[in-house]
């Protein structure tokens, strides 16, 4: 098993600018660190390996990255320029501006020996009363009739594929549950899963 995860949460580069514009201490967590120690109550010792991605600029340029900024941090549109000026003051070089709500640069490669499991996952059709599943279809074109070429060839007809919106995996140690959405995340327990909407016995046990 192989999992790449970031060192902390990626909004947490965000918070000396929550801090400056607002006077609010944002969580600096969760943390791969809380990772590994639940890992650890799994009776988990992975190989760990921390890495630093090299800088690439993510956004076109540092216009676009100064108003994604300003919105998450809740500003108005006349705050555009101090927001600019915060950026400066953390640090960001306006010619490789990055996203500072993605995983972040400080990366750790978790791994360890797995043991055959069990998937089971979540989809529209398993879960009907799931009202965040997920159906993908295969039309980037927008052609009722499927994907086209340049050249008005069909490259593949039009199909839906129900995408699995959580997926569980059942180890010796224990269950693991991975939930889909703006970012993935792992829960280790069904009432919490529970929780989340997913009513499914199957599912949870």
């Amino acid at each position: 098993m192989i999992v790449e995860v970031g060192a902390a949460h990626p909004l947490t580069e965000l918070n000396p600018l929550w801090r400056r514009f607002h006077g609010i201490d944002r969580p600096t967590g969760p943390t791969a660190e809380e990772f590994l120690a639940t890992l650890s109550e799994l009776d988990i010792e992975p190989t760990t390996v921390r890495w630093r991605r090299q800088p690439e600029a993510e956004y076109a340029t540092f216009a676009e990255l100064t108003d994604v900024t300003r919105r998450r941090l809740c500003l108005p549109a006349d705050a555009e320029p101090e927001s600019a000026t915060a950026l400066r003051e953390l640090g960001v070089d306006p010619d490789l501006p990055p996203d500072l709500g993605s995983s972040g640069r400080d990366l750790v490669t978790v791994s360890w020996l797995g043991r055959a499991g069990r998937l089971t996952a979540a989809t529209r059709s398993t879960v009907p009363s799931l009202s965040r599943s997920l159906r993908v279809t295969s039309n980037p074109a927008g052609a009722s009739n499927g994907s086209r070429r340049a050249d008005g060839t069909v490259v593949e007809p039009a199909r839906a594929v129900d995408v699995p919106l959580a997926v569980r995996l059942d180890f010796t140690e224990g269950k693991v549950w991975f939930v889909g959405g703006d970012e993935i995340m792992v829960v280790f327990s069904p009432e919490k899963i529970r929780d989340m909407g997913f009513k499914d016995i199957t599912f949870l046990q």
